[in-house]
Formats: C-alpha cells, sequence, structure tokens
C-alpha cells in the first residue's frame, strides 16, 4: 500500500485524513501537520454576505483546530 497527498483541491468530508499546507502557522499545530477532519461547518465572509467551508480538523495532541479547505491537502492510498 502507498500513500500520497492529493495536491489538488478535492472536496473534503469528515473522515479525511488531511496534512495541513506549509505556511500556515498556529501555535498548536502539531509538527506532523497531519489530522482528521471530524466536522465540516460554515462560517460568514464579512463584507460578502456569503458563506464559505471550514473543517474542523482533531490532531493526534488533542487539539482542534478550524481551516479552510484551500489549506488542507488530502492524504489518500495509492493503490
Amino acid at each position: 500500500m502507498r500513500v500520497g497527498i492529493s495536491r489538488r483541491l478535492v472536496p473534503v468530508k469528515v473522515g479525511d485524513l488531511v496534512r495541513i499546507k506549509e505556511g500556515v502557522d498556529d501555535p498548536d499545530l502539531p509538527t506532523s501537520r497531519v489530522g482528521l477532519i471530524s466536522e465540516i461547518t460554515f462560517s460568514r465572509v464579512f463584507g460578502e454576505g456569503g458563506e464559505v467551508e471550514m473543517a474542523i480538523v482533531l490532531f493526534s495532541s488533542g487539539v482542534t483546530l478550524r481551516f479552510h479547505k484551500y489549506f488542507l491537502e488530502v492524504i489518500e492510498e495509492k493503490c
């Protein structure tokens, strides 16, 4: 079994294993940058009147953080 990271913007869903892209900084972000999507939420865009899809990511450290799907790379199994 091979594992790869998808570099294209793919739809994310609850249960996906993801890696947070380089350049994203948060003091609570583990060094592995790998977590599991536990929830999909929507946040309002100020001044736009719309909403954007956000993913709540659970890390092995027990920390949960929220990210826009643009900053996520889905880890996929390669056959």
